[in-house]
């Protein structure tokens, strides 16, 4: 559960970075480079069904998105995004700031794998990403700095754990999250905002300890995204104890 937390959360990220790139290069984009764009973030094979970026509208919509596990964790999807619509201010873009008004973000699937030697695909994608940063650091200041989202509406179908070292341990999880956030302004704001969101669904997640952190967390969603951030460890701890336990 720590690392689906951690991972939707790192998707919504990754694509906020590939949406800066469709600004910023706006009508030469094609699919095909924002395919090898997420490659290069991510190792990953990536299929787009479409991407329409708006000539007179500051907006872009993303259809069918598809990121597919690396070799060695089974040949199924990593992601299935159907949709992922934007709209950005064009006046920030002068200061060369990346600010959205509104996106929508739609998951239909997501599938976490562990492979036989025990390790994740999603610590494949940590990795991944500890090279991509250092490489970036290397090149100096982003070509567009993200100063938030005014609304994020987000849809999270279901999620999926397999596991090819011990099959014992897959897991369903229906998600069924529905939700509009405001005044996203950082990753770090996203975090808190997601962790209050799934927490609010907690019936979704019976069997994986959610009932039983459900009292801990309650005076941190009260108190905000500061109080979310200190509890967020001993939650997550709790929700991924059913795990442990299997192992």
């Amino acid at each position: 559960m720590k690392k689906l937390v951690k991972w939707v959360i790192r998707i919504v990220v990754l694509l906020v970075i590939l949406i800066g790139l469709a600004v910023l290069f706006r009508g030469k984009i094609v699919r095909s480079v924002m395919e090898k764009q997420i490659f290069a973030q991510t190792g990953m094979r990536a299929t787009i069904g479409s991407v329409d970026i708006g000539i007179n509208r500051p907006v872009i919509r993303i259809e069918s998105l598809r990121i597919y596990n690396p070799p060695g964790f089974d040949d199924s999807r990593f992601v299935d995004i159907p949709e992922i619509y934007v709209e950005y201010d064009r006046s920030a873009l002068v200061s060369r700031k990346l600010h959205l008004r509104l996106v929508r973000f739609h998951l239909a699937d997501m599938n976490v794998v562990e492979n036989a030697s025990g390790k994740t695909n999603v610590k494949y994608l940590l990795d991944k990403q500890k090279e991509s940063e250092a490489k970036a650091e290397k090149k100096g200041k982003p070509a567009l700095e993200f100063v938030g989202i005014d609304t994020l509406q987000l849809q999270l179908d279901q999620a999926r754990f397999r596991s090819l070292k011990n099959p014992g341990r897959n897991r369903d999880i229906k998600l069924g999250i529905n939700e509009e956030l405001k005044n996203v302004k950082s990753a770090k704001d996203l975090t808190g905002l997601i962790m209050q969101v799934m927490l609010k669904n907690g019936a979704d997640f019976v069997g994986f300890g959610i009932e039983a952190a459900a009292e801990t967390v309650k005076g941190a969603i009260e108190e905000g995204g500061g109080a979310v951030e200190k509890t967020g460890k001993k939650l997550l701890d709790t929700l991924t104890s059913p795990l442990k336990k299997k192992q």
